[in-house]
This record gives structure tokens, sequence and C-alpha cells, in this order.
């Protein structure tokens, strides 16, 4: 095989790989997707649209400014008088983690999703990367650049052991699950 075709075939892999991570519909809708939009803009007003598209967000705000607002020791006081940075660090991996796996419901088609499985891999996430920050920073030093950087690979790894061991025998039975949950894991896996 010449390089040329080989640098090709890596083209190809490429293209293929970055096709099936998008997420838009490609312009393919279900007719079930089509005819709950149009009942939906038959059912409800203009106002009504901007209302919701304008108070939705709302909630997600106020977890961001609440978390955000939780009062930090100045870094010279050291690692021992830190704990409200890795209370934050907690907080913060939890509504992450929560934001990457509730979507499961919708893009695993399938998928037996209950909110306890969801919470207790959100809540040991984020008490593995909040732990592995704490111990990065104490090993290398505190205050530690790009805490968040330094937990997610831990939070992420441990999500996605969460993830296998509530939803292994499902993701082994069915083929089309297993691809769309490895699809949505590896773009979360990305973006996180």
């Amino acid at each position: 095989m010449t390089m040329s075709e080989e640098l090709q075939r890596y083209g190809k892999s490429f293209v293929r790989i970055w096709e099936e991570l998008q997420i838009e519909s490609n312009g393919a809708y279900s007719v079930e997707r089509l005819q709950q939009l149009r009942d939906y803009s038959e059912r409800v007003t203009a106002m009504h649209c901007v209302i919701v598209l304008v108070v939705t967000p709302l909630p997600c705000l106020l977890v961001i400014v609440l978390i955000e607002s939780i009062p930090l020791r100045p870094p010279a006081d050291g690692i021992e008088h830190s704990f409200l940075l890795w209370v934050r660090t907690f907080a913060l991996t939890v509504v992450v983690v929560l934001g990457c796996m509730w979507p499961c419901r919708i893009v695993v088609p399938g998928l037996p999703l209950s909110i306890t499985p969801v919470i207790v891999a959100a809540t040991a996430s984020a008490i593995a990367g909040a732990a592995g920050a704490f111990g990065i920073a104490y090993a290398i030093g505190f205050p530690l650049p790009f805490t968040l950087v330094c937990e997610s690979g831990i939070g992420m790894f441990i999500m996605g052991m969460g993830m296998v061991a509530a939803w292994g025998r499902f993701l082994a039975s069915d083929r089309v699950g297993r691809r769309a949950f490895i699809r949505h894991f590896i773009l979360e896996f990305i973006l996180g």
C-alpha cells in the first residue's frame, strides 16, 4: 500500500468517525417528531415559546450561581484551609456528571434509566474526582492550576464505570443501544 493510499484510508476513517460523532439528524427526522412539532406549534402561542426559551435555562443558571457563590479562602492560607474549594469541586462535578448521564434517556433508545444509579454514579464520580484533585494538589502544591481539568479524567472514568455497572446487561444485549451509548460517552468524554 502506498503512502497516498494509506493517507486516504486514514482520512476516510477520520471522516467516518467524525460523522458518527455528530449530533444533528443530517436532515433525517422521524415522522413522529415532525408530527409532535406540528402539534406543539398549533397548540401554543409565540409568546409561550419565548417564555419557555427564556425560563428554561434559569434553573441551570441558578445552580451554577449557587455553586460559584460558595466562599473560598485565599490560596495563601494553604490546602489545609481549602475545604470549601473541595466542596465546590464536588458540587460542580455532580452537576456535570448528571448533565452527562441524564441525556442518555433520549440518546440511547430503550435504556432502562432510573434516577438512583445516575445519582450514585454522579456522587461517586464527584467524590473520586475531588479526592483525586486534592491528592494531586497535596503532592505537587496548592493551589492546583486547572483543578477541574485535573479531576475530570478521574470523574469521567468513574462515571463510565457507573454507567457500565448500571446498564451493562442492557448494553451487552442491545447492539443499537450500545452503539448509541458509546457514541454519547465518547462525545461526553471529549467535551468533559
